[in-house]
């Protein structure tokens, strides 16, 4: 189920680096980002006190006011989390789905875009633990849910090239290690860049 569920997010960051035209104008621009992230959470469990790194591919119109925007995001943590309020070391991966909206106020070229982005998300975790409490096993994965809201500035290099910083918040929480909701609550700086 990994291998698959891998190679799906694989296919889907090709699909959205493929430039989208039609009749030689384009109405698209492809965002890559790296993230910086610094789980939260309740001490009871979830991965807060964690910190991780993420890979985000977004595909969103190239203009207007409201935006809808999909893509996918590759996180990867390595830290002590918390199962049943005790902390063990703890790494692994999550890979999500993401569809949503950005609002932009500003439309025009002007030097620096605000934006303001909510999305919801959806897709796969996987963990291993060092030391496992008893009847924990050392591996788990499972499907998890959730939102995230972003908040950023956008810039124009040139005229089909741009930078891209956000502060991100996601609330996010998987059917993981036995527990219906391990939390994978995250605050993140990402910054990339769009073409």
């Amino acid at each position: 189920m990994i291998k698959r569920a891998s190679l799906v997010f694989i296919l889907a960051f090709i699909f959205m680096l493929t430039p989208q035209s039609q009749g030689g104008e384009k109405k698209r621009n492809t965002f890559i980002a790296g993230s910086y992230l610094n789980f939260t959470g309740e001490r009871e469990n979830s991965l807060s006190g964690v910190q991780g790194y993420g890979l985000t591919v977004i595909s969103t119109p190239h203009k207007d006011h409201f935006r809808l925007i999909y893509g996918a995001t590759l996180s990867l943590v390595d830290g002590r989390g918390y199962i049943d309020g005790t902390r063990y070391g703890i790494t692994g991966y999550s890979a999500d789905a993401i569809i949503g909206l950005s609002i932009y106020p500003i439309t025009q070229k002007v030097a620096v875009r605000p934006f303001l982005e909510l999305a919801g998300l959806g897709g796969f975790k996987y963990l291993e633990i060092a030391s496992p409490p008893t009847g924990f096993e050392n591996r788990s994965s499972g499907l998890s849910y959730g939102y995230r809201l972003s908040i950023g500035l956008e810039t124009s290099l040139t005229q089909s090239w741009g930078g891209r910083l956000s502060v991100d918040y996601s609330k996010n929480a998987a059917s993981i290690l036995n527990i219906s909701d391990y939390g994978f609550d995250n605050f993140g700086i990402t910054l990339g860049f769009y073409f």
